[in-house]
This record gives C-alpha cells, structure tokens and sequence, in this order.
C-alpha cells in the first residue's frame, strides 16, 4: 500500500497513543486552570447542641467565606506555567514524530530505489553472460569471461537478496513509527 509523506504524517499524528496522552495532559492543564482561577467555594456550617447542655449554650449556624488575598495568583501563575509546559511538551513531541516519520519514509525509499538499481544492474550483468556465451568458444579466455560474467551475475543476486532484506526492515521501521 502507497502512500504520500504527507499521508504518513498526518496518520502518525493521528493514530500515535502517546500524543493522544499528551493532549489529554493539555486539557487537564486546561482545567487546573480554571480551577486556579476560581473563588474557594462558601461553607455552611452548623452547630446544634441537644440535650441539658443546649440550655446553657446557644446553637449556632454560621456561614464561612473563605477571601484569599495573595494565593490565588501565585496558583494561577503556577497553573499557566504548567499549562505552558504541556503545549511546548505536545509540540516538541510532534515535531519529533514528523522527524521519525520522515527519516523512515526517506529510508525505505533509498532502500527501495537501491534495489531498483542493483536489479538494473541484474539486467545488465545477464547481457553480459549472454554476449560472453555467444562468443565463439574458440576465442581465447571464453571461459575465464563466461565464468567471470556468470560469477558477478551470481554476486549481484546476493546483493538483490541483501537489498530486499534491507526494504523489509526499512518497512517495518516505518510502519513501527506510524504505529
């Protein structure tokens, strides 16, 4: 299955777990915000006395308001600290799977064009063996060229086999990025 860098970009930020995490992280930062910001919540508080001891003393209900005077913008400013930490972190992280995602798309595409090659190259050492072959076999080194040109033709396939392992692990790389 083909697909465009862009493509492969956009399916690993998408579909990348740890990111997804990150960006949870950011809307937690979000939320301790807004918490920061927010008042202490009113008390009600109330004390009824039963029984001979309530004769003596009076039952009470009270209200409780808690005022902060400099707390609140210090947790504020701690608040928005943390928040700036998790968008720089989620940013970072991205840009760092745009890199991996882009050094693998270009690794298997070298590989790929390494082998196109080398089986132009194939193609080219087979001529060779043939135009060896249909010599005649009464001109001097026939054999000696025959054996050289099927020798390097035979060291090439190594290389095509060698090639092919090399597009394999540059496909699992990059499917393990995307994943």
């Amino acid at each position: 299955y083909k697909i465009s860098l862009e493509e492969a970009i956009n399916m690993a930020l998408d579909g990348n777990i740890e990111l997804q995490e990150q960006r949870k992280n950011l809307g937690i930062s979000e939320n301790n915000v807004k918490k920061a910001n927010a008042l202490k919540n009113p008390q009600f508080q109330s004390n009824l006395l039963m029984g001979p001891i309530a004769k003596g003393n009076s039952s009470q209900v009270g209200l409780m308001l808690p005022i902060e005077v400099s707390k609140r913008g210090a947790r504020k400013q701690s608040a928005l600290a943390d928040l700036s930490y998790t968008e720089n972190k989620i940013k970072d992280y991205e840009f760092k799977l745009k890199l991996r995602v882009r050094t693998s798309y270009f690794n298997l595409l070298v590989a790929k064009s390494e082998l196109k090659i080398m089986q132009d190259r194939r193609d080219l050492l087979e001529d060779l063996l043939d135009i060896a072959k249909n010599k005649p076999k009464s001109s001097p080194n026939y054999e000696i060229e025959v054996l050289q040109a099927d020798m390097k033709l035979k060291k090439q396939d190594v290389n095509i086999n060698r090639a092919k392992i090399d597009i394999r692990t540059a496909q699992y790389n990059f499917n393990r990025v995307l994943n």
